[in-house]
Parts: C-alpha cells; structure tokens; sequence
C-alpha cells in the first residue's frame, strides 16, 4: 500500500501524547465529598478524617459513634476483622498478586526423600 498525505510516519505514534487517562467518577466524587467539613466539638474537620476516627475508635471500643448521637457496636468478630481488613488495604494497598514460583529444577519435579528418624529409649536403669 503506496503511504499517503494521511500516513503515519513508520516508527512514529499517531498520538504521541498517548491515550488521555480515564475518568474515574466516583472515586473523584467520593474524594470531593470527603473533603467537606463537618462541625465536631465546635471544629471544623473535613469528613473523610472524622470517617478514620470513627473507624480506628471502633477498633479499640468495639462501638461507632456516630454525629447523631447513635452508636453501633461491633456485634462478632466477623465484623471486627473485616474493619482491620479494610483499613490495611486503604494503608498498605491490596496484597500482591501471587507470584508464579517455580520450584522445580530446570523443569523437573524436585526429587524427595524421605529420612527415617529412629527414637531410642532408655530403659530406666535401677538402682
């Protein structure tokens, strides 16, 4: 095919900026909403703080307390270890994917062997 007027060079993107990032709505949202102050105690705080407060109190009470006045307590374990669970994903990131571990030699199965322990007693010796 003979290159056009419309062509693109060879070894040249047609969009060298390359592709714009993606618009993600409702994380902007959440983020926007978050930021709005709330009144606590006569102070001004924005919402996502009061939120971890709220979150690492429950923790160490086993009770939310919320603005209104309501509280909620936590009922089991299952519902304190999935507050723990989310919080270390919003600290430290989801875990890793796992990783393919080869533990194979040049792809062969491994050879096991199996040792037998042999466990002498003594007969008490008597006097």
């Amino acid at each position: 095919m003979a290159a056009s007027t419309t062509s693109f060079a060879k070894g040249k993107s047609g969009n060298p900026r390359g592709r714009p990032p993606k618009s993600r709505a409702l994380t902007e949202i959440l983020a926007s909403a978050g930021k709005t102050k709330v009144l606590r105690e006569g102070k001004e705080i924005p919402a996502q703080k009061l939120i971890a407060e709220n979150l690492w109190r429950a923790l160490v009470s086993g009770v939310i307390q919320l603005e209104n006045g309501k509280t909620l307590a936590i009922a089991n374990a299952e519902e304190y270890m999935g507050i723990v669970k989310f919080l270390h994903t919003q600290i430290d990131g989801p875990p890793p994917a796992a990783l393919a571990v080869d533990l194979t030699s040049q792809g062969q199965p491994l050879a096991i062997s199996m040792v037998e322990v042999i466990k002498t007693t003594r007969e008490p010796q008597t006097e």
